[in-house]
C-alpha cells in the first residue's frame, strides 16, 4: 500500500526515525499491530525532468517491494531519492536500500533463528570463532545441515549481535 497524503508523509517526519545511506533517504515508524507495510516516494525537482523523477520512483519501489518481506516487522516508511540515484541501476539502488535496513535493524537475520544455537562439535573445529565455511547448527536437539553463510566478520560463539 502505498502512502499519498500530506499529514501521513509529514507525521512520519515528525515521528519517525531518519537514515541516510548512499542514494536515499529513509524515514520509517512502526505501525500498529495487524497492519502492513506501506511506502511513500519523495522525488525533488532538484533531479531533473519529470522522466527521471519518475525512474527513481519506480526503482525505490521495486526495490521495496522485493525486500518488504524481509522486513523484521511491517513498518511505515519513505524513501527520499537523493541526486546520486541519477545514473544508477537497480542493483546499486537495492544495495544501497539493503545497507540503510541493516544498519537500522530492520531486516530479518537470515542465518540466525529462535531457539537456534551453535554446536559444540562446530566450535572446537573453528577454534572457537565463526568462519566463513558451513556448518551444522543444532535446533531443538536435532543437528540440522544449514545452507552456507559467508561472514566477513569473526565472532564468537553466542554473539548474536552483528
Amino acid at each position: 500500500m502505498r502512502l499519498k497524503q500530506r499529514r501521513d508523509f509529514t507525521e512520519l517526519k515528525q515521528q519517525g526515525q531518519r537514515l541516510a545511506a548512499g542514494c536515499l533517504i529513509a524515514n520509517w515508524t512502526t505501525p500498529p499491530a495487524g497492519s502492513g507495510s506501506r511506502l511513500g516516494v519523495i522525488t525533488s525537482r532538484k533531479l531533473g525532468s519529470a522522466v527521471t523523477r519518475s525512474r527513481a520512483r519506480r526503482l525505490l519501489r521495486e526495490t521495496f517491494r522485493l525486500h518488504q518481506h524481509d522486513l523484521r516487522q511491517p513498518v511505515t516508511m519513505v524513501l527520499v531519492a537523493r541526486s546520486s540515484i541519477l545514473g544508477k541501476q537497480r542493483a546499486e539502488v537495492e544495495r544501497d536500500f539493503l545497507s540503510a535496513l541493516r544498519k537500522a535493524k530492520l531486516l530479518k537475520e537470515p542465518w540466525i533463528q529462535p531457539n537456534t544455537f551453535w554446536c559444540s562439535q562446530c566450535a572446537s573445529i573453528a577454534g572457537g570463532f565463526r568462519r566463513p565455511r558451513q556448518f551444522y547448527l543444532v535446533s531443538w536437539g536435532v543437528a540440522v545441515l544449514r545452507r552456507a553463510v559467508r561472514l566477513t566478520r569473526w565472532k564468537r560463539f553466542g554473539d548474536t549481535a552483528r
